[in-house]
């Protein structure tokens, strides 16, 4: 296994793993409770929550983190002339 990247917190991991998961790619968050034991963490090198690939997969998972996602079309807004006024 190798930390493919730390994270302030275990949502922004859960966010990581699920689009790694995705694109078929196995991934753990490690520490994912230390914000629970630690909220104010002072050590943030040592015990920062990792999300943890295999090696295998560590450069095909460095390379999908590092895209971004393709944007999302703006839902255009409703038609206010049907819409009934008071």
């Amino acid at each position: 296994m190798r930390v493919l990247t730390d994270c302030k917190n275990d949502f922004e991991a859960s966010i990581i793993v699920g689009r790694l998961e995705s694109e078929g790619i196995k991934a753990i968050v490690m520490n994912k409770h230390i914000n629970d034991i630690w909220p104010f963490n002072s050590l943030e090198y040592f015990a920062a929550v990792k999300v943890v690939v295999s090696e295998e997969d560590y450069d095909q998972a460095m390379t999908i983190i590092s895209t971004n996602a393709p944007p999302i079309e703006p839902t255009p807004p409703e038609d206010s002339s049907d819409q009934n006024q008071f």
